[in-house]
């Protein structure tokens, strides 16, 4: 006996399950107000980070000294 699916109680398979709650998390439409603040934090925080890096990475390469 091979297994070729698996179909949720709902009557959904677990791929377009998966998918639609992939969906809904990008989308930041599951946890309501809080859950989107923390996706706004966390997208300024790697926006903050990827800023530093290009600052840090700049000011490394303007010190150095032509050889």
């Amino acid at each position: 006996m091979e297994l070729y699916g698996f179909y949720a109680p709902t009557g959904i398979a677990t791929g377009d399950t998966i998918i639609s709650w992939l969906f809904a998390l990008h989308m930041a439409s599951v946890g309501g107000v809080p859950y989107r603040i923390f996706v706004a934090v966390l997208g300024l925080g790697i926006f903050a980070l990827a800023i530093s890096g290009i600052w840090i990475w700049w000011r490394k390469r303007r010190g150095r000294s032509p050889a």
